[in-house]
């Protein structure tokens, strides 16, 4: 795990990830896992915006991913 963030109302955890495994999780605050994507690289920080509707994540490679 390389950098984990708790959106502001406390339901949501997006976990990125390092090698080999360069993925992006979404947890509900039970821990299910609700979805994951792999990326071109190690997923270096993750963000949720306040509002929720977005996870914006920064790569190792350079590449910014957002998801809705």
């Amino acid at each position: 795990v390389r950098s984990v963030m708790i959106s502001s109302n406390g339901c949501y955890i997006v976990v990125g990830t390092e090698h080999p495994d360069d993925k992006v999780y979404l947890l509900d605050k039970s821990g299910k896992l609700l979805w994951s994507y792999k990326t071109s690289d190690w997923v270096r920080s993750v963000m949720i915006t306040p509002d929720e509707r977005y996870i914006v994540t920064g790569n190792w490679d350079g590449k910014v991913y957002l998801f809705d």
